[in-house]
């Protein structure tokens, strides 16, 4: 998926301005209009990750760089046409469809008429949708206004009439928030799989949530881990709030230290059906890890 991003990063580079061309959702933020059933959504705020973490936009190749210089918020779907018993867990996200949108300092003519003029891709027009395709049809993109760059290795057509033009939103602006003002989050309703993202919680668990809002907020130089999950009942989320705390308890007696039960009451606890994660400090290589899934769930655009 790299090889194919760098494609079109290329073309951009080249026909990118000096003048500012955002656009901003008048009813909430784009990925609000992501986030089907079982659907994966990543989202990182490039600007704020610029300032606090600079290595989690820290990509191998400067004309990407480029690219990313000009993004202030990248948003990703994971998502499979069909779940079965034997998918794997976590998810493979190769096998995965992944669409999304990086948003900023783009003209949607310069960037589209800078694609037209590529040998690389090939201009397609699906029900007067116009979007641009490489020659192994396998990344579709293009720009339907200015400010975003919509890409998908499935379907350029389908994305572009659920988040741009029919827009519904599916993410409540709680919910939305959470995500939105952080670094970077995840968010899923109903999940069937979830990528690695430290918490050794077992399948049979995670398609008892009803949804879930994991994200990352930096305080002072210091990552914290926050997450909102929705359980299908009560007595399941005292079960998973259980779990996550004991795994918690346990790293902490491996490590020979000793548990303050009293600060982790305040880190996991229970309201009704929702487990509440609140100021769990990251170390490095639990935020490293989750910068690592957050890479590879973007389709190594980050």
């Amino acid at each position: 998926m790299k090889k194919r991003i760098l494609l079109y990063c290329v073309i951009v580079l080249l026909i990118l301005t000096s003048c500012t061309h955002t656009h901003e959702f008048k009813d909430g933020y784009y990925f609000q209009a992501m986030g089907e059933d079982s659907e994966i959504i990543v989202t990182v705020d490039t600007q704020k990750a610029r300032e606090v973490r600079p290595t989690l936009l820290g990509v191998n190749d400067s004309l990407l760089s480029s690219i990313l210089d000009k993004s202030s918020r990248i948003s990703v779907s994971l998502s499979k046409d069909e779940y079965i018993e034997d998918d794997p867990y976590p998810a493979d996200i190769a096998s995965m469809n992944i669409s999304g949108a990086i948003e900023g300092d783009y003209s949607k003519f310069i960037i589209n008429t800078g694609l037209g003029f590529s040998k690389d891709f090939s201009k397609v027009k699906e029900d007067g949708v116009k979007y641009y395709t490489n020659s192994e049809n396998s990344i579709e993109l293009g720009s339907p206004t200015s400010g975003v760059i919509l890409f998908s290795n499935d379907s350029y057509k389908e994305l572009y009439d659920t988040t741009i033009k029919n827009r519904v939103i599916k993410i409540s602006d709680e919910k939305a928030a959470l995500i939105g003002e952080s670094v970077m989050g995840l968010y899923v309703r109903s999940p069937q799989t979830m990528i690695a993202l430290g918490f050794e919680i077992p399948l049979s668990v995670i398609v008892q949530m009803s949804d879930a809002v994991i994200y990352v907020v930096e305080k002072d130089s210091v990552f914290y881990l926050y997450a909102d999950i929705t359980m299908k009942s009560s007595s399941l989320a005292k079960t998973l709030n259980t779990l996550l705390r004991n795994q918690v308890v346990a790293e902490i007696k491996r490590q020979g230290e000793k548990p303050d039960f009293k600060v982790l009451g305040q880190q996991y606890y229970t309201q009704d059906d929702k487990v509440l994660i609140r100021d769990r400090v990251m170390n490095e290589a639990e935020l490293t890890a989750f910068e690592m899934q957050l890479k590879v769930a973007s389709g190594s655009i980050i």
